[in-house]
C-alpha cells in the first residue's frame, strides 16, 4: 500500500466469492486511481479509469459469467500500483 501515496486501506470481501464482491478503499488525501480487474493470463474483467478516492469509496462489483478460478484488483497511479488477489469459487 506504501506505493501509492495516500492510499491506507483495500479490502475485498468476501474472498473467496462468486464474482460478485464489496471493495472498499480508504485514503488519506484525495487520489486519482486506474482500477482493474484481471484473471492470471491477463485477461480484463473490469476498467474504470480516473476512479476519484477522497476519503473514503466503496462499491459492489459484479463480475457477470465469471468463471473460478484466481483474479486480481490492481489500483494504480503515476505514484505506484497496488495488487490484491482474490478467488473465485
Amino acid at each position: 500500500i506504501e506505493d501509492i501515496v495516500g492510499l491506507e486501506n483495500v479490502s475485498l470481501y468476501p474472498n473467496p466469492n462468486d464474482g460478485t464482491f464489496n471493495f472498499r478503499i480508504t485514503s488519506s488525501s484525495s487520489i486519482n486511481i486506474d482500477l482493474r480487474v484481471y484473471n492470471a493470463l491477463g485477461v480484463v474483467y473490469l476498467e474504470q479509469n480516473q476512479l476519484e478516492i477522497n476519503g473514503e469509496y466503496s462499491s459492489r462489483i459484479n463480475l457477470q459469467d465469471i468463471k473460478p478460478g484466481v483474479y486480481f484488483i490492481t489500483l494504480q497511479n503515476d505514484e505506484g500500483v497496488f495488487v490484491k488477489k482474490f478467488l473465485v469459487k
